[in-house]
């Protein structure tokens, strides 16, 4: 728990508590009460959420500017305007999507929206995949899952697995790529299982998945999959990543089990 007291020089400071009972012989001996001052780190939190306010408000406010006057430059009668007009939206609407990752994930950085609770995964696999499906009709995305699938899972876990899958499709080196999308029931754990045949993950890609490093001049491109591995770890869960046979990537994301 977090408490507020405020000190004998009249300032209000803020602690986390943790709370024990004190027992000897099955006697109540007293009571012993831990709290770890964490002022300093719940305003820097505060400073941080803002600055993140602020500047994903204002890429999308600029990004608009920017695409708006490209839509003018893409109709050019010089091919490389048009060209490069082109180059522009693109990165352009790159960024807008990373702004976009960043705001439907920051529940798993903030604390005070942090709920983890049983889902039916199976349920919430068989609508990931539906939509998937109508997003890329030329993408054979299958699933097989069970009746239910009780799991403790982040409120985010929908959208991590829809960035598994988004992932694997917008990826692919296939005509018609293939993703199937696998939910287990074991006695301790709910494994979901996506499996495509692409090229297979690079090795910054596949080490943010497994690790989560990444140096400070090797980046991997967007947020997404890093995403995916910090929604798992919020439920206590682990995220496994290995090579497809014959080819692409098997990525399986285990999750504390529910049962009644």
């Amino acid at each position: 728990m977090e408490v507020s007291l405020r000190t004998a020089d009249g300032t209000r400071r803020q602690y986390s508590a943790g709370m024990a009972l004190l027992r000897e012989d099955g006697r109540f001996e007293g009571t012993v009460v831990v709290a770890h001052d964490v002022t300093e780190l719940r305003e820097y939190q505060r400073r941080l959420s803002v600055l993140d306010r602020v500047l994903r408000h204002n890429l999308r406010n600029k990004m608009n500017v920017v695409l708006g006057h490209v839509e003018g430059l893409a109709g050019a009668d010089d091919p490389s305007v048009a060209e490069g007009a082109a180059r522009i939206r693109e990165a352009a609407n790159e960024l807008l999507c990373l702004s976009e990752s960043a705001r439907q994930f920051e529940g798993v950085f903030d604390a005070d929206a942090r709920q983890v609770g049983a889902v039916d995964v199976a349920a919430l696999a068989g609508s990931v995949v539906e939509e998937a499906r109508l997003a890329h009709p030329g993408a054979d995305i299958s699933a097989v899952l069970p009746g239910e699938a009780p799991a403790r899972a982040h409120e985010t876990f929908e959208l991590a697995l829809e960035e598994l899958v988004e992932n694997a499709v917008v990826h692919s080196d296939r005509e018609e790529p293939r993703v199937e999308v696998t939910v287990r029931v074991g006695p301790d754990a709910v494994a979901v299982r996506v499996a495509d045949d692409g090229p297979g993950l690079d090795e910054l890609d596949r080490r943010a998945l497994c690790r989560g490093i990444e140096s400070p001049l090797e980046h991997t491109q967007g947020l997404g999959l890093w995403l995916v591995r910090w929604s798992v770890e919020s439920a206590d869960g682990e995220l496994d990543v290995a090579e497809n046979d014959p080819r692409g990537t098997v990525v399986t994301a285990r999750l504390p089990g529910a049962a009644d």
